[in-house]
């Protein structure tokens, strides 16, 4: 019988995953799309052990993993990016080691895309969890009209499933970011106004013991990355005032990638106006800070 045609790339970043990988692999195998997917795992220093997993894996589904070693290790944007330009399925899902899916997750998120041609990606709502496995935590819902919410609010969760040819129209991850790169991808593409659908139901556990990229705290990082998106697409009101100078380091109207410095305006037609337009924000960013310490921080 001829093999079912790949539907999704999953693209996944590793290092240091030892602890996580041998079950993220029994998800991965149980995903009701397995048969239709592909694996491409960019292994960042692998341990021996890592290696073993593996080679495991690839004795049972040879023709299911592109495994590709780098040293030494490399942001995560850049293994990403690296990822992304080797997928060959229709539709690219980046999922985290320490994350874990419903059975039919990706199932449903690449039939929301089959079923709207028009949309360039999917998301929908997740659970955040404590502890890695668990099903219990705060359920996480995210709207359903992003057009205006996804320009200055992260859906998050990091479940999204993209067209696999989006980066032709809004570019890759900038790897100037280490942290913060979805989060100013997902905004670049509601800037420039590409359409994006929630797919129904639970899509996600979003392990936040404190100890990942995005949730160590008192990570001083994370929040200057927050603030180059937030000055990258003129959210000045919630650009936070102390890390303004650190974000300002950064190229904010440029994103980097495989070595090449590309504009803004490459990928965001109007991205000059657009700013120009927001630039009253900054006269509100003082205002914003003092409401949210009056009312704790809502948002």
């Amino acid at each position: 019988m001829p093999s079912e045609k790949i539907r999704v790339s999953v693209i996944t970043s590793c290092f240091n995953g030892e602890a996580y990988l041998s079950s993220f692999i029994d998800q991965l195998t149980s995903q009701t799309i397995f048969p239709a997917l592909e694996w491409i795992l960019i292994h960042n220093e692998p341990t021996p052990r890592e290696m073993d997993i593996i080679k495991e894996f690839q004795a049972r589904f040879p023709e299911k993993i592109k495994h590709i070693v780098t040293r030494p290790v490399e942001p995560l944007s850049a293994s990403w990016n690296r990822g992304w330009k080797a997928a060959c399925a229709d539709h690219a899902s980046f999922w985290n080691l320490d994350d874990c899916r419903p059975d039919d997750a990706l199932q449903r998120q690449v039939e929301t895309l089959e079923q709207n041609p028009d949309c360039m990606m999917t998301y929908g709502d997740f659970i955040e969890v404590s502890q890695y496995g668990s099903t219990i935590g705060l359920h996480r819902s995210v709207p359903s009209n992003y057009a205006n919410r996804f320009r200055r609010t992260f859906p998050g969760g990091a479940f999204m499933v993209w067209r696999r040819n989006g980066a032709e129209k809004i570019g890759y991850f900038d790897e100037q970011l280490h942290i913060a790169c979805d989060y100013d991808l997902v905004t670049r593409a509601a800037v420039e106004g590409l359409k994006m659908k929630k797919t129904e139901g639970v899509i996600g556990y979003f392990t936040n013991q404190g100890t990942g990229l995005s949730t160590l705290k008192g990570a001083n990082k994370e929040a200057v990355e927050r603030t180059v998106v937030q000055l990258r697409y003129g959210m000045f009101d919630k650009a936070a005032s102390e890390h303004i100078s650190d974000a300002e380091k950064y190229r904010i109207a440029e994103i980097f990638v495989g070595g090449h410095w590309l504009p803004l305006t490459a990928y965001i037609e109007q991205y000059t106006r657009y700013i120009k337009q927001r630039m009253i924000l900054k006269k509100f960013n003082g205002m914003r800070k003092s409401l949210l310490n009056i009312f704790g921080g809502a948002r």
